[in-house]
């Protein structure tokens, strides 16, 4: 607030003779700055007469919470008015008022962690072997050839029989067992992938590495070799 003016508030002047003056009234301001270089008034009237009284003067209250820039307090005034009686002097105030701090409840948002579900695929792979009957080799003897005794001396000689080795296919490594990775090896042969030379027990001498000869090697994978 800025006065540069004069805010009063003075008692009414004598009415018809023999009467007193009015007294003055009251003044209430608050502001939370004040400035300028005006007043403040709340005066009681003077006597119409010599035997009548002055009116008394008011009440003057200035509160602020910043008036360092406020010249107008020396020049407020409640006085009485003057009479017979002098009226009585008013009171004239300026207080500073002091804040009040005023407490602001904050809701402070909470994150709370929210556990998302993560799907992950699961691979199934089924390998259905297939199961294909396969000629079983058989065992052929060799004759051995009889020697002609002497004139003198007969020896009847007893054939024995000697068998073929029997290559089990697929059986790479010559150990009675076939392995998946020995399945894989056959299969890379086929393809053009790898050497012959790298199943050298379980591919037969002179033969071609095809669907045919895998599936016997995957069989005698399911038998245990007892086939060829």
């Amino acid at each position: 607030m800025q006065l540069d003016g004069r805010i009063s508030a003075n008692g009414a002047p004598n009415l018809p003779p023999r009467l007193g003056g009015g007294a003055g009234g009251s003044v209430y301001v608050t502001a939370t700055t004040l400035s300028g270089s005006g007043s403040f008034s709340a005066n009681g009237a003077d006597a119409g007469s010599s035997t009548a009284g002055g009116g008394g003067g008011g009440r003057i209250a200035v509160c602020y919470a910043n008036g360092a820039t406020f010249n107008g307090s020396t020049g407020s005034t409640a006085d009485g008015g003057t009479g017979f009686t002098a009226g009585a002097l008013g009171t004239v105030a300026f207080c500073v008022l002091t804040p009040t701090p005023t407490i602001t409840p904050t809701n402070t948002p909470t994150s709370t962690p929210t556990a998302t579900p993560t799907q992950t695929p699961t691979a199934t792979g089924t390998a259905t072997p297939t199961t294909t009957p396969t000629n079983t080799p058989t065992n052929t003897p060799t004759a051995t050839p009889t020697k002609t005794p002497t004139p003198t001396q007969t020896a009847t000689l007893t054939p024995s029989v000697t068998p073929t080795l029997v290559v089990c296919r697929g059986d790479c490594n010559g150990d009675g067992q076939i392995t998946v990775d020995e399945i894989l090896t056959m299969v890379n042969i086929a393809l053009g992938n790898a050497d012959a030379t790298a199943c050298p027990n379980g591919v037969p001498s002179g033969a071609e590495v095809d669907i045919a000869l895998i599936l016997q090697a995957v069989n005698n994978a399911l038998n245990l070799c007892h086939g060829g």
